[in-house]
């Protein structure tokens, strides 16, 4: 077992971060940086979910395909891990639906999409 000199280096050997000040307005701009952060993965994730969904039904010869619309105010399921689900996400949040339709528009430029109260609609025929 090391002796307890070891455990006392990594205390005190200088870092850049201990020897960095930081201000209300730098931590609040982490913070920022991580939410945006966290919007961009789950609307890759939702938008990516949603192009395999009309991948597989077109591969089944479908035409048309439907999604569930997460209510407005409800929140987004996560898993325990606090992150998404990256193959079964749950309902398309409508925070992020502005996000995911610009995507899908540049995929599939020429598929219908229809967004109601409870449900996004796609035909591709």
């Amino acid at each position: 077992m090391p002796s307890q000199s070891i455990y006392g280096a990594i205390l005190y050997r200088p870092s850049s971060r201990k020897e960095t000040i930081f201000t209300k307005d730098m931590l609040r701009d982490m913070q920022a940086e991580y939410k945006d952060t966290v919007e961009e993965n789950e609307i890759r994730i939702f938008t990516n979910y949603i192009m395999e969904c009309i991948l597989e039904c077109a591969n089944m010869g479908k035409s048309q395909m439907s999604l569930p619309i997460l209510k407005k105010g409800a929140l987004i399921a996560h898993m325990s891990n606090g992150l998404l689900d990256k193959y079964e996400p749950g309902p398309i949040p409508q925070v992020y639906m502005t996000q995911i339709l610009q995507n899908l528009k540049i995929k599939f430029p020429d598929t219908e999409i229809l967004i109601n109260e409870t449900a996004m609609l796609f035909d591709w025929s």
